[in-house]
């Protein structure tokens, strides 16, 4: 009777070790799954806060240097000094032959058309109208850069030409980056070429210099 009691024990406990044993293989498949399911999200989450970081960084700097640009009236009187995103693999750069800055990092997810897309006006032309297009023209690409995929910003300033006054306006940006951690800008004065707009009008051009140094 009592051998019959233990074998019966034995063997429940043998049951409930095979029902723990296949219970915890389950679990660990399903957190396999999901682990398989969730890293894309992840990703792609992490992606998305990276992208909605740099365009918010990108929109600042072009109000920043549109602000210094158009209202201040004393050169090295007025100074902005503005944070770079943290993000991994990122860099900023200034190309003053093309009057851009551009910003670009890298990502696992492939979010974006290789076509420009503009974030801040539908008036892409160049001379542009002015009173009617802002200065600077805030575009975002994905590009395929020795086989990785790479979100570019460039935010490119073009002549704006008042047709009333025949007189084009322009911001021009000089700089080059040293860094990769905070950018400092500060007004460099206004300058008036004769005959220098590139309006088919022709016409003289303003250009009000905004300095740029990345630290």
């Amino acid at each position: 009777m009592m051998a019959g009691s233990i074998a019966s024990g034995m063997k429940k406990a043998q049951t409930q070790v095979l029902s723990l044993i296949i219970i915890t293989g389950i679990v660990i498949a399903l957190v396999g799954v999901a682990y398989l399911w969730g890293a894309p999200m992840i990703e792609k989450r992490t992606v998305y806060t990276q992208y909605i970081s740099a365009e918010k960084f990108m929109n600042d700097l072009n109000d920043r240097i549109t602000t210094l640009a158009t209202t201040c009236t004393t050169s090295g009187g007025c100074t902005h000094t503005m944070n770079i995103p943290n993000i991994e693999g990122a860099g900023i750069s200034i190309n003053e032959a093309e009057n851009t800055i551009y910003f670009h990092f890298p990502s696992k997810q492939r979010m974006l058309a290789s076509e420009k897309i503009s974030l801040n006006t539908p008036y892409t032309g160049e001379p542009a109208d002015y009173g009617t297009a802002p200065p600077g023209l805030l575009q975002v690409e994905g590009l395929n850069e020795e086989g990785l995929y790479m979100i570019k910003f460039s935010l490119h300033y073009r002549e704006l030409y008042d047709e009333e006054s025949g007189v084009g306006h322009k911001i021009k940006i000089m700089g080059s980056p040293q860094g990769n951690s905070q950018i400092v800008m500060s007004f460099a004065g206004t300058q008036t070429v004769n005959g220098g707009s590139a309006a088919p009008q022709g016409g003289d051009l303003t250009t009000s210099t905004v300095q740029i140094s990345i630290l």
